[in-house]
């Protein structure tokens, strides 16, 4: 035993791998001084010296990292010397000189977000990064987020600058050292092969791309039958002696359009037209412009019959010609970038409105008790809340009394989910679009609870600094339009949401009371529009009817929700 803890000792001595001297070399340099020969020999063996045979493996299914013995490559290992890290960074080994360094790269702050833009850097380059410091602030696909350095080091280079747009997740934004002395070799660094602005897109470069046209080759068309055009663009390509890469493509997915066609000839990319089989046919860009905007001949009516009677026979209808508008000038309008939050709103919204079928049902809502209420709160305990507060608590309990209500879609699976805990978004307008904080459990807070809530996560939202959790998930959506003078609307669900509820405001009205004596007589009463917007896959109108009926009850007695 001592023989061999003096070979195993003598063993341990040696240097171990570069990148491998983690955890299982510890591991072996303990169990020699403990005197586990046995044990520490094996895992020298079966780790160490079986390294050429794992490696392989872990090259297909493991890290993208290289290893390297002696001066020697481990068989079957991707040529990539970069290491994943937390938070979208990677380290990135000694390469072409430079030292040792790490990439920061975009990350993915929430599940739906393919790219992000840069909107500003808290840190200049040469300054030290510690962890937990505000590197930059991304704009996601839903907030405004504050991306946050897990390391520590020096910010040697800023590859993407603020106001870069369209960022794809993943790439390079910035390089991080060690040392501050490294900061200067990283001065003229363009970032590693994958590209550090590959996707990065500013408005500068935007506005470039749009301004300047694609060079023209003049050589002769060619239309590959997989180009996007449809046939009479492609036969109009083909008469004036067009290039495709001489139009510039503005319809959905890369599409060229007529417009485009046009918008080419104006800019002077036109080649010779084609001859055509029978004979030559020259088409300039105004007459295609006339042409698309000339009027169709009228088709002749036939001529009615005279009436039998004399006043009809002497009224003849009017006959109206179209009227041709002028073109429209370009310096009338102006073209506006979408943020982030804008375009998944389209996206979403869209995807809703055709794949989910809307179920609306409405209903009034009285509101007297519930003002009066609402003032002797204030009088008598001091409490200050609001009508939307009081929704909030009366959807969440008329959620938990009809709990299939608060249900939503799983497109995956095809199948329903209940939701086991009531949580309510609410919709707030923001400067970049919609955003819907979440309440969460709101059935189990109390009235001033969801107030102090609400008015805390509605102002955040307006500054974009909401965390992802706190915007992320929900069961249930509530759009209130009340306070801009909106009588109803219809909303659209928030998917994978069942339905959403949509709020007017509180108007008074004239309605027949039939509790005076059991005659009858008009009364004014203040009464507030509901409609539910539900997803008619999850659940049918009697279950939308339970959850307004106990919505209606909740509010117009409104006591019962101090608990």
């Amino acid at each position: 035993m001592a023989r061999s803890s003096e070979k195993l000792v003598a063993t341990a001595s040696m240097q171990p791998p570069p990148d491998l001297d983690g955890l299982s070399f510890s591991w072996f340099l303990l169990a020699a001084r403990q005197k586990e020969a046995s044990w520490a020999t094996t895992l020298y063996i079966v780790f160490f010296r079986s390294w050429h045979k794992i490696a392989p493996f872990v090259g297909k299914y493991g890290t993208a990292k290289r290893y390297e013995w002696g001066g020697k490559v481990s068989p079957g290992l991707p040529k990539s010397k970069t290491l994943p890290m937390a938070n979208g960074s990677q380290r990135q080994y000694s390469t072409a000189g430079l030292p040792q360094h790490l990439e920061l790269t975009m990350p993915a702050l929430s599940p739906t977000m393919t790219m992000g833009n840069v909107v500003s850097w808290k840190k200049k380059e040469g300054d030290q990064v510690l962890p937990g410091d505000v590197m930059c602030e991304i704009e996601t696909d839903k907030a405004t987020l504050d991306n946050e350095s897990q390391e520590e080091g020096f910010l040697a280079k800023i590859l993407i600058p603020a106001g870069s747009r369209e960022v794809k997740v993943g790439s390079v934004l910035a390089i991080m050292v060690e040392s501050k002395e490294d900061v200067a070799k990283f001065a003229n660094y363009a970032g590693s092969g994958k590209g550090a602005a590959a996707g990065a897109v500013t408005q500068a470069t935007e506005q470039t791309k749009s301004e300047k046209a694609p060079s023209a080759s003049g050589a002769s068309s060619s239309l590959s039958p997989s180009s996007k055009m449809g046939p009479s663009v492609r036969k109009m390509l083909e008469e004036l002696g067009l290039n495709l890469s001489q139009v510039v493509p503005t319809g959905p997915q890369g599409i060229v359009t007529k417009g485009d066609v046009i918008a080419a000839m104006e800019a002077g990319r036109g080649g010779k037209p084609a001859v055509a089989a029978k004979k030559e046919t020259t088409v300039t860009a105004a007459q295609i412009k006339k042409a698309a905007t000339q009027p169709k001949p009228e088709v002749p009516k036939p001529t009615p019959k005279p009436a039998t009677s004399s006043s009809s026979s002497s009224s003849k209808p009017p006959v109206y010609k179209p009227v041709k508008l002028p073109p429209a000038d370009p310096s009338t309008y102006e073209d506006i970038p979408v943020s982030q939050i804008r375009k998944v709103i389209a996206t979403r919204l869209v995807q809703s409105k055709w794949s989910a079928p809307h179920l609306y049902i409405d209903t009034d809502v009285r509101l007297d008790s519930l003002m009066r209420w609402r003032k002797e709160l204030k009088a008598d305990r001091g409490i200050a809340i609001s009508v939307n507060d009081i929704i909030i608590r009366a959807s969440a309990l008329a959620l938990r009394q009809v709990p299939h209500a608060n249900a939503s879609w799983n497109e995956k699976m095809q199948e329903i989910k209940l939701n086991e805990s009531v949580d309510v978004c609410v919709a707030v307008a923001t400067d970049k679009g919609l955003i819907t904080p979440i309440i969460r459990d709101a059935d189990k807070k109390s009235l001033s609870a969801i107030s102090a809530e609400v008015k805390d996560l509605a102002e955040r939202a307006r500054l974009g600094k909401l965390k992802p959790a706190e915007f992320q998930g929900g069961s249930f959506t509530i759009s209130n339009l009340g306070m801009f003078a909106v009588d109803n609307f219809s909303a659209i669900i928030n998917p994978p949401q069942a339905c959403i509820l949509a709020i007017g405001r509180g108007a008074k009205t004239v309605v027949w009371d039939e509790s005076a004596g059991g005659e009858g007589k008009p009364a004014v009463v203040m009464n507030m529009s509901t409609r539910l917007s539900a997803d008619h896959r999850v659940f049918d109108a009697g279950v939308a009817g339970e959850f307004l009926k106990a919505f209606k009850m909740n509010m117009e007695d409104p006591s019962g929700m101090l608990g």
